[in-house]
């Protein structure tokens, strides 16, 4: 049996190289967040591999940032994430990803990278704000593929590339990549700006995805990672055996599976929701075992749509509730399952 994972989404840097209009960071974040010294850096990626280690678990880095190629040490930090045996993933926005930078990260023992590719190419340098950002990105792709490396394209869902699904979908496999996720807009940070899908909308773009997932399969895969996914499944007997149970049988990833830390250190139960529930200077043990408010997510009861007979499989996204109505336990609002009831 394969074992648990757990893993620490970690900004490696603030600093970006695009100024993107959907990022979590305002502009101003990004100049004047505190960047962890390599020791404090050391210091957390110690912390998980002891801890999951001491869980049984498998323990997993994931350098994020801002661009996380920007930081002065980042080899040096990855090289020391796979002496202590953890499992790495980068996520990227691809444009420094040379040929060169490729082959240095299949050396140090990446199989995968995260690429962001938000529209086709007009839609994506408009949102990217930067008018060679899409070629440097699909570059950074098919450098990645040459070396071995496995590209996954990321891609946040708005009304601005809503209509561009399925091409997206055949631009991202013909630059090499060999899957792709769409996620929700969370309308936070420089994200405020953007105008997020109604719920009527996400349903027709999922439903699409569904129906691209077979009509691609063999050529690239089109993940259901987002939360919202299970609504599509036809899992109710499990569903009804964990709310006998209290449990969380999948869905939302919060108090499950990570945490995020900032570039400082500062921790959050996801990236995507902005509320600081520690420093990871205290200990992954302590913050993810002992924080009362993250404890919160673990409990059913604590839902506004806990009567919801898919909750334990779903919860939604916690942190598109909150950035509309300022409550991380207020039903998503883009919720489509009464859409499917009625459809």
């Amino acid at each position: 049996m394969t074992k648990p994972y757990f893993f620490i989404q970690w900004d490696a840097t603030s600093r970006c190289n695009l100024n993107c209009l959907h990022c979590y960071h305002t502009p101003e974040e990004r100049q004047t967040r505190r960047l962890m010294s390599s020791e404090e850096a050391r210091f957390m990626l110690k912390d998980l591999s002891d801890t999951t280690q001491r869980w049984d678990f498998r323990g997993g880095i994931h350098f994020s940032g801002g661009e996380p190629l920007l930081r002065k040490d980042i080899f040096d930090l990855i090289d020391y994430s796979r002496d202590l045996g953890l499992e790495m993933r980068m996520l990227s926005n691809g444009t420094l990803i040379t040929p060169n930078i490729a082959r240095r990260l299949k050396d140090l023992g990446f199989e995968i990278v995260q690429v962001s590719i938000d529209g086709t190419k007009e839609i994506h340098n408009y949102l990217r704000n930067r008018s060679d950002a899409y070629d440097l990105a699909t570059n950074g792709i098919r450098h990645l593929r040459e070396v071995g490396i496995q590209p996954t394209v990321a891609t946040t869902l708005s009304k601005t590339n809503f209509p561009e699904i399925e091409k997206i979908i055949q631009d991202a496999y013909t630059n090499g990549a060999v899957r792709i996720g769409f996620s929700q807009l969370v309308p936070e940070g420089t994200g405020k700006d953007l105008e997020m899908l109604s719920a009527e909308e996400l349903y027709q773009a999922f439903f699409l995805l569904n129906q691209l997932r077979t009509k691609y399969h063999g050529k690239i895969e089109v993940l259901r990672s987002e939360s919202l996914w299970c609504l599509f499944e036809d899992n109710q007997d499990y569903a009804n055996r964990a709310i006998a149970e209290k449990s969380l049988g999948g869905g939302c990833g919060i108090g499950m599976f990570g945490i995020s830390v900032l570039s400082d250190g500062i921790v959050y139960p996801c990236r995507r929701l902005p509320i600081a529930i520690g420093n990871i200077r205290e200990g992954i043990q302590r913050i993810f075992i002992e924080n009362e408010f993250l404890n919160r997510f673990r409990d059913l009861n604590n839902y506004e749509c806990r009567d919801c007979k898919k909750v334990a499989l779903c919860r939604g996204c916690r942190a598109v509730a909150y950035a509309v109505t300022g409550d991380p336990f207020a039903k998503d609002p883009q919720c489509f399952l009464h859409l499917m009831r009625e459809k």
